[in-house]
Formats: C-alpha cells, structure tokens, sequence
C-alpha cells in the first residue's frame, strides 16, 4: 500500500509541476497580448491624433498664432490639447500599471515637448491644462518639460512646406 501511495504522490506532484508551468505560460502569452493590445489602442489615438491635424488645419495654425486668439480658436485649441493630453495620460496609465511597454511612455516624450513647448501651448499647461489631470501625471509631464527648450516644430513644418521647388 505504500508503494501505491508514493507513486499516486509523485503523480500528482508532476501533474502539480506540470499545471504550473502550463500556467506560467498562459500568463506569459496573455501578457504580451495585453502589450499588443495597448501598443494597438496607443497607435490608433496617434492617428485620430493626426487625423484631427489634417481635418482641422486652423487647431494646428492656433499654436503658432502670436496675436490673441480668437474665442473659437481657444476653444478648439484647448479641445485638442486636451484630448491629446487625455491620449498622453492614458500612455502614462497603462505604462504604470505596466500593461506597456517602458517605450509606450517614454516613446511620447518627444510628443509631448512638441506639443506642449509652445510658448501659447506652454501657457496652456501651466494656466489650465495641467488642472484637468491627477498630481502624478502633471508631474511626470513637468518632469519631461523641465529645462526644455521651446520648440518650433510647427514653424519648421510651415517653412518646408512654403518653399517654391519649381526651379530645382
């Protein structure tokens, strides 16, 4: 009877063994699904992102605007701003709970100091922008902005843009 319970033992220990390394791979695979899914989500606002740029061209120009806007303008500056920082945040979430990659984050820094180092978008952060989200988050944005250079990102694009090619 002994012999019959060590071997009825010993099979349910690599039946145990074998349920956990099966689990561990299950949870593997389903975390990479889970990164594959936020990287899909984070990709697809990028693109409603620039979708709302090409439909829109006015949201991009009120950026570079020096004079005061126009009440219009502000309202749909700030939409884009913040609808954009909403994107930004959500990045920010899932990289914390860590259902991102460490990229998903940081790979926005850029973005986001183009965007938000403006002088007018700069202003917008630091007077109402930066009201709309948790502590946390603003810091970790303040963080990416600090001792950054304003940037002339939108200028640069209207320069290349604007050059007569017809002589080359």
């Amino acid at each position: 009877m002994t012999d019959v319970a060590t071997w009825s033992q010993l099979l349910s220990s690599i039946a145990v063994l074998g349920t956990l390394v099966y689990l561990a791979v299950e949870i593997r695979q389903n975390t990479a699904a889970e990164h594959a899914a936020t990287r899909l989500a984070i990709e697809s606002e990028t693109r409603a992102a620039f979708r709302t740029s090409i439909d829109h061209p006015d949201i991009v120009l009120s950026f570079m605007k020096l004079e005061p806007l126009r009440p219009e303008e502000t309202v749909r500056l700030n939409a884009f701003l913040r609808t954009f920082m909403y994107q930004m945040e959500y990045v920010w979430r899932q990289h914390k709970a860590g259902a991102a990659e460490y990229d998903a984050w940081n790979g926005q820094a850029p973005a986001i100091r183009a965007m938000l180092k403006t002088k007018r978008s700069e202003r917008w952060w630091q007077m109402a922008g930066r009201n709309y989200f948790e502590p946390s988050f603003v810091k970790a944005v303040d963080d990416l902005l600090k001792d950054q250079p304003y940037t002339d990102l939108f200028s640069n694009t209207q320069a290349w843009g604007s050059e007569d090619l017809r002589s080359e």
